[in-house]
Formats: structure tokens, C-alpha cells, sequence
């Protein structure tokens, strides 16, 4: 999208000001199941966006695992971690990041 210029004029000075509009990003990620023993699925809702990165943190912030790929569904082997609560990231080539917590139970 394009910025848009407008001018107005304030007593005798000219001012301008440039709107740009930010697209409504309607996109959502979906992780399962959760909670989890072997597999983790991460799936994009808009088929015409791709998963680009995945990063993996454990419960306290570390992060265990960045994963570069090009697709709308990601499996995540999840068998070699021990039980708890971890976060994923995820960024889409559309420029969409979310996080989100999953369990690993056994």
C-alpha cells in the first residue's frame, strides 16, 4: 500500500502530514495437539502464506531450536525433551509472528 499526502493550511502556514495504511493481517497459527507426546504440528490458517521460521524456547526462555523452512505445516519431533510447558515462535513470509505455549507430556 501506498503512503497518502494531504496538506492543510493552519492560519498562514501550509502543513502536511503522509498516512500510511497498515494492512489487517487475518492470519492465525494453530498448534497440536496439546498437549503433546511425540509430534507437534504448526499449521498457518492462510494457504497462501508460508511458515518461514520456528524457534523453540523452554519454560524458562532459552531457546532450544530455530528452524528454517518453507511451508504451511510443520511437524516437530518433540520426543528427545523432557515433560513441561515450552513456548513456540513462528514468522510467516507474509511478515505474521505469534507465540504460543504447548505442553510435552509422557
Amino acid at each position: 500500500m501506498h503512503p497518502t499526502s494531504y496538506s492543510a493550511r493552519i492560519g498562514t502556514n501550509i502543513h502536511s502530514i503522509t498516512l500510511e495504511q497498515t494492512p489487517i493481517l487475518t492470519n492465525s497459527i494453530k498448534i497440536f495437539p496439546n498437549p503433546a507426546k511425540s509430534i507437534i504440528k504448526v499449521e498457518v490458517s492462510d494457504a497462501d502464506d508460508k511458515i518461514i521460521l520456528v524457534e523453540l524456547y523452554a519454560s524458562l526462555g532459552n531457546l532450544i531450536l530455530s528452524k528454517s523452512c518453507n511451508t504451511t505445516l510443520y511437524e516437530m519431533d518433540v520426543q528427545s525433551y523432557k515433560e513441561g510447558i515450552y513456548k513456540i515462535r513462528v514468522f510467516t513470509k507474509s511478515g505474521y509472528s505469534d507465540t504460543k505455549s504447548f505442553s510435552i507430556v509422557r
